[in-house]
C-alpha cells in the first residue's frame, strides 16, 4: 500500500538528523565555521617563552660581596711602595719600625697602590719640616703641612675618608714649600695604615 505521508515523514527525519550533526555557527571567508576556527586556534596556540625583562624581574637582586678588611700598618721599607727621586733612610727607635725616609728634593715621591677602603699617612713632624703634596687616585692634589713646634714621631698627618672597596693609589711628593714658622721644606715618610692591603 502506497503511503506518501510516511515517506515524507522519513525524509523530514533524515533532514533533521543531518542538520543536528553539522557544526553550529557562521562560516568565515575561508569556508570554516567560527566554531571550528576557535577550536583550531586553541589547539595550535604555542606557549610563549618569557621575555628577558620578565626573567630578570624574577631573579633575586645581586648581593654585593662583603669585604672583611682590617687596618694594617705598612712600614716605609715595604717592597710594594714605589719610590722616585733621592730619599735617605734615617730615624731611630722613636719611628715606626725603627726607621723612616727623608727628602728635601722637590718632586721626589712615593706611590702607594692598595686595595681597601681607607689609608692614612704616618710621618715625623718638627720645626724644620715642610709640606707634602698628596694625590689620591685621579683627584686634585692637595698640601699637608708636616710642621710642628716640637718633634712628633709616628704622627698621622692625614687620613682619607671612607672609600669604595677596590684598588686605589696615593702619591706623596715633596712640594718644596713650608709653613712660615718652619725652618725647612723636607718631609719624612714613616709608614702607612691601610684598611685593606698593599698591592
Amino acid at each position: 500500500m502506497n503511503r506518501p505521508w510516511l515517506l515524507a515523514l522519513l525524509m523530514t527525519a533524515v533532514v533533521f538528523l543531518l542538520a543536528g550533526s553539522a557544526p553550529m555557527g557562521c562560516t568565515n571567508l575561508e569556508g570554516t565555521s567560527e566554531t571550528e576556527t576557535t577550536a583550531m586556534a586553541a589547539a595550535t596556540t604555542i606557549p610563549q617563552e618569557p621575555t628577558t625583562a620578565s626573567v630578570a624581574s624574577t631573579q633575586p637582586p645581586a648581593t654585593p660581596p662583603t669585604v672583611g678588611l682590617t687596618k694594617v700598618r705598612f712600614e716605609e721599607n715595604d717592597p710594594h711602595l714605589i719610590w722616585s727621586g733621592p730619599w735617605t733612610f734615617t730615624g731611630g727607635a722613636d719611628d715606626s719600625g725603627g726607621s723612616c725616609r727623608y727628602t728635601e728634593d722637590v718632586g721626589s715621591s712615593v706611590t702607594v697602590k692598595f686595595y681597601g677602603t681607607r689609608i692614612s699617612l704616618i710621618c715625623a713632624t718638627g720645626l724644620a719640616v715642610g709640606e707634602a703634596k698628596l694625590t689620591l687616585d685621579s683627584g686634585t692634589p692637595f698640601l699637608v703641612d708636616c710642621y710642628s713646634a716640637s718633634p712628633i714621631y709616628q704622627r698621622e698627618v692625614w687620613s682619607s675618608s671612607d672609600l669604595a672597596a677596590g684598588t686605589h693609589y696615593l702619591k706623596i711628593e715633596c712640594n718644596g714649600t713650608c709653613d712660615p714658622a718652619s725652618g725647612g721644606t723636607g718631609i719624612y715618610v714613616d709608614a702607612f695604615e691601610v684598611v685593606g692591603t698593599l698591592e
